[in-house]
């Protein structure tokens, strides 16, 4: 016996621009319906925008407040040394500043 069709699934609703006046604004207004997962990535800052705040003090500073209620786990990947390595880590330290160009 033949069973009948199942029904189509609903289109998706087309993608919308929206222009908002910040960094934050533009998170709040996806928090609400997050689907699940939100992430973000960081430009590594370098020695020619050394001047402006990096991108891990933006999202310290503006993007993290309005996560924080929301959010049931965070990761955050940065690179910071403290010298308990010895020479590994001193080249290590020396190699990534030379690839990547960030300030102090």
């Amino acid at each position: 016996m033949a069973r009948p069709a199942p029904p189509l699934p609903e289109a998706a609703p087309a993608p919308r621009a929206v222009k908002v006046a910040s960094a934050r604004a533009a998170v709040e207004a996806m928090l609400p319906d997050a689907g699940g997962v939100l992430a973000f990535g960081e430009l590594h800052q370098t020695h020619a925008t050394a001047k402006v705040k990096s991108s891990l003090a933006r999202f310290t500073e503006e993007i993290l407040p309005a996560v924080a209620p929301y959010a049931s786990h965070l990761i955050v990947e940065t690179w910071i040394t403290r010298g308990s390595c010895g020479e590994v880590e001193a080249q290590v330290t020396k190699e990534v500043a030379r690839t990547t160009e960030r300030p102090v």
